[in-house]
């Protein structure tokens, strides 16, 4: 039972480890919205929700999970590192579970590997939670007595603490990736040469829908759209254009019946555009552009007049 447990919480501590590594990269080389982004959007439940995927609270999380792996690992306190581990998986199944419940494309427990949460859920969150229960440390004290050693104490809190709090001072320290700037008013659109529908986009009056396919704020947009598209059809026209890296297309979440028209970004650059961006397009010349948040019809046609 006590090489069970022990070879249990070794493989959690590591995929710890590996998901804080993961969110390291998604810091240094994604576009993340900061928490005044969040706090503008969402209230409430959900904005507790979104504050857990923001830029400050992901940047918080790295030294958290590496330091909570490292512990699981190590060895020292095992019955008080054991009940920490299960309390945050615990924890761990509320928020994905939620993240199921309510369609989320991504669990964002990996970073740049965006995985569905229901299968984050099934294969990861509550197995540790099971595992972590059924072998627990038993004939362990929760605080001591007995003392580790000073030896092998000192020799894991020492390069741990250093670890962090270095990884913490460079993430902090690291600029938040800058989006592309955004669209100026009263110019030719200039991304409409990489656009594979770009023909259609440079006559007549287009909202323009730039979208990733596993972005929240884009998930609610483009259905919003589509429904109200037909009632606009005779005086403006809605395009959705996927931005790369491409989703899965048996996922999209544009309908397959939808009237708007579907097009995609080409892979010509690393595109840092924050998604949703809605440009609204006159004869292919840009009149607005939104972030983030997609304007209703009377924002649009405010810009217009």
């Amino acid at each position: 039972m006590k090489t069970a447990n022990k070879m249990i919480m070794s493989i959690i501590g590591l995929v710890l480890i590996a998901a804080a590594i993961l969110k390291v990269h998604q810091i240094l080389t994604t576009i993340i919205p900061n928490f005044a982004q969040i706090q503008t959007q969402y209230n409430g439940f959900e904005f507790l929700m979104r504050m857990l995927d923001c830029r400050e609270f992901v940047i918080f999380h790295v030294p958290l999970e590496i330091g909570l792996g490292i512990w699981l690992i190590c060895s020292l306190f095992r019955k008080a590192a054991w009940l920490a581990g299960i309390i945050v998986f615990a924890f761990f199944c509320f928020v994905t579970g939620y993240k199921v419940v309510h369609g989320y494309a991504d669990c964002g427990c990996f970073g740049v590997v965006k995985i569905n949460p229901l299968i984050t859920l099934i294969a990861v969150d509550i197995p540790a939670v099971l595992l972590l229960a059924i072998f627990w440390p038993r004939g362990s004290k929760l605080l001591p007595p007995p003392w580790p050693s000073a030896k092998h104490f000192f020799a894991v809190a020492i390069p741990t603490f250093a670890l962090l709090i270095g990884i913490t001072a460079y993430l902090l320290a690291s600029p938040p990736v800058e989006p592309e700037p955004i669209e100026k008013t009263g110019q030719l659109w200039d991304k409409l040469q990489h656009i594979d529908v770009a023909e259609k986009l440079a006559s007549g009056m287009w909202v323009v829908l730039l979208y990733h396919n596993d972005c929240p704020n884009c998930k609610e947009a483009i259905p919003e759209y589509e429904k109200i598209a037909p009632a606009y059809k005779d005086s403006i026209s809605f395009a959705f254009i996927e931005v790369p890296p491409y989703g899965d297309p048996s996922e999209s979440i544009v309908s397959d019946n939808t009237t708007a028209l579907v097009g995609k970004l080409d892979q010509s650059k690393n595109w840092m555009i924050q998604t949703p961006r809605i440009i609204l397009l006159v004869d292919g010349q840009v009149i607005k552009t939104w972030e983030i948040k997609a304007p209703t019809m009377d924002e649009i046609f405010a810009s217009i007049e």
